[in-house]
């Protein structure tokens, strides 16, 4: 009897911690700044940049609250390879499930660029600029 009590009661302790674990993780993946004072962020993430380093430079940015709390949620979630390099606009009111979603699916900031057709070009003219524009 005296060890069922035992066993019962670390259970109900590990149960305890178990809560206080999620409890604690839950509250890094919701956003930093829920206030009215929330601002835009760009962020540029390169090609075979990895998670740790997008995390570290979303927590310096004050996008997320904790960089290991960023890196456990792409690692549960089983997006470590599904980053897409591009430039993101994100904001500091935007939990960690949000900011995930957009640079997995590639949600990048558009950006214009002027092209002029001037008369009298021909389909190689207007591709040879093309190509001059756009390759760099």
């Amino acid at each position: 009897m005296r060890i069922l009590n035992i066993i019962i009661g670390l259970l109900i302790v590990l149960v305890i911690l178990a809560g206080m674990v999620f409890w604690y993780f839950t509250g890094l993946i919701k956003a930093p700044d829920k206030s009215n004072e929330a601002r835009d962020v760009v962020i540029v993430i390169e090609s075979g940049q990895g998670v740790k380093e997008i995390a570290t430079m979303l927590e310096e940015e004050g996008v997320i609250r904790s960089a290991r709390a960023f890196e456990t949620y792409i690692w549960i979630e089983g997006l470590s390879a599904k980053i897409i390099a591009g430039q993101y606009s994100l904001n500091t009111g935007q939990e960690v499930s949000t900011i995930v979603s957009i640079i997995s699916e590639g949600e990048v900031v558009a950006s214009e660029t002027e092209f002029q057709v001037l008369e009298g070009w021909t389909a190689a003219d207007i591709a040879r600029q093309y190509g001059e524009l756009f390759s760099k």
